[in-house]
């Protein structure tokens, strides 16, 4: 969710714990509907894994098809919460592909299932770079989807962290 410090600030917190959930379980149900895997909860907002534990030569798609799906629900979800006044919420979504470790890591006394590596790194920072409604995709991804979307090149982003800048493309929807 993008600039959500600013709508707890603003918020009761039981609005905002509403809200959150809200939010959280319809994008969640979205994942699941493109064959995604819900790899953890941020805050604001989710991680999810397309490809994992299972491959398919789908999974680009997948991603980008639940990605719009979500930016999609988004409108009908801030209709929903503005029915009881509660202000409407922004969503940037990042994709990214490639190789990855994947498996559960932790304590002894706590093991989550996620993964690990410069692939996810550099989709949390095409999330966090994202402007509102904005889905960014990596041209590892654009390489995969084969023109099946409309998309757009983005110049002059800044990753942190990232040496070998790749080429970054919007998702027109």
């Amino acid at each position: 969710i993008k600039d959500f410090n600013l709508f707890i600030e603003r918020g009761d917190p039981e609005i905002v714990i509403y809200t959150l959930n809200r939010f959280l379980s319809v994008m969640t149900d979205l994942v699941f509907a493109y064959q995604g895997t819900l790899d953890k909860f941020l805050g604001d907002g989710l991680m999810a894994l397309f490809g994992a534990p299972y491959q398919s030569n789908q999974d680009s798609f997948n991603a980008v098809n639940a990605a719009i799906a979500m930016q999609r629900r988004l409108h009908m979800l801030n209709e929903e919460l503005q029915s009881y006044n509660i202000d409407p919420i922004e969503l940037g979504i990042g994709i990214n592909m490639g190789e990855v470790v994947v498996g559960y890591i932790g304590s002894e006394m706590r093991m989550d299932y996620t993964a690990i590596g410069n692939a996810v790194n550099l989709a949390a920072r095409l999330m966090q770079q994202s402007k509102s409604r904005q889905i960014l995709i990596s041209d590892n991804v654009l390489s995969q989807i084969n023109n099946a979307f409309s998309v757009r090149s983005v110049v002059g982003l800044n990753l942190k962290g990232v040496t070998n800048m790749p080429n970054i493309y919007e998702v027109l929807y």
